[in-house]
């Protein structure tokens, strides 16, 4: 069995690859601004799995707060 060490996610990659999944899942809208992605890669600490997590977690409260796009307030 072989073991791999990611480095994680840069701050460059980061927007790119959270705009990529939503494209990837079927939207095509930017739900997260600026200053959203700012504070979701700043609690992140380039790790790819609470990445995942984070945005699943603010994508689903922003729908049940039926909100239009995410803010760093709202995130």
């Amino acid at each position: 069995m072989s073991n791999y060490r990611l480095k994680g996610l840069t701050h460059d990659v980061c927007k790119p690859y959270i705009t990529y999944m939503l494209k990837a899942a079927g939207c095509s809208e930017p739900f997260f601004t600026d200053d959203a992605f700012e504070l979701i890669y700043s609690c992140i600490n380039g790790a790819i799995r609470p990445l995942n997590s984070l945005t699943r977690m603010c994508l689903i409260s922003g729908d049940t707060e039926r909100l239009t796009y995410i803010t760093s307030d709202s995130a």
